[in-house]
């Protein structure tokens, strides 16, 4: 009975402790890009390079070249399913291609490829920034285009512009915040149960 108790008390202060459950948020992108610089050369094809995303993370976390939880439409071609990384420290979010990861082109020899670095990811519609964006395409030979690194508000950067929305929290399933602490006693109280029951003086529950 002592036992039971004790389960049924912690229970309930599990229960009680308040609830814990995931930030991820939804985000809706839109971006576009022009006055691409070539390397080594070439001219750039497409001149403008447009498109949009969706993601759902967490913005106190950090990814690193995740696919699931994304989609995007754009107009270039990409051979890889599409990765991004976030740096929740720096708040810098970034799309790309996921053969050599989100924040690479590879270009010699071209790969379809493109990349897109939004500062100011959680910032808001208009404080978002596009910093840069960069692409490789097979028909246009062994070049990548990408715009200057710019560092400024969608209306300050002359390259283009990144609107990022977030549409609200992912719904998620609360669950009690002690019961992670509660599990973990109940294992300790089933061990004492067992060596007990090894030494023979194992008591009845009820």
């Amino acid at each position: 009975m002592h036992i039971r108790n004790l389960m049924l008390a912690g229970l309930v202060l599990a229960l009680g402790a308040g609830t814990a459950s995931a930030t991820t948020i939804h985000y809706d992108g839109t971006f576009f890009a022009s006055n691409f610089t070539g390397s080594p050369g070439g001219s750039p094809n497409p001149a403008i390079v447009q498109g949009t995303f969706s993601v759902n993370l967490d913005p106190t976390l950090d990814y690193n070249d995740v696919t699931t939880g994304i989609t995007a439409s754009l107009n270039l071609t990409v051979d890889s399913p599409l990765a991004f990384s976030y740096d929740h420290t720096t708040d810098q979010f970034t799309l790309g291609g996921s053969s050599h990861g989100a924040a690479f082109v590879q270009f010699n020899p071209a790969e379809n490829d493109f990349w897109l670095f939004v500062h100011s990811f959680t910032a808001g519609t208009l404080n978002s920034e596009m910093f840069q964006l960069g692409y490789a395409q097979v028909a246009d030979g062994n070049n990548q285009f990408f715009t200057p690194q710019v560092s400024g508000h969608p209306i300050d950067n002359p390259n283009g512009f990144a609107f990022v929305t977030a549409t609200g929290p992912v719904a998620t399933t609360p669950i009690p915040a002690g019961l992670p602490l509660f599990l973990t006693a109940l294992g300790a109280i089933g061990l004492g149960a067992v060596m007990r029951k090894r030494s023979g003086a194992l008591a009845p529950l009820a």
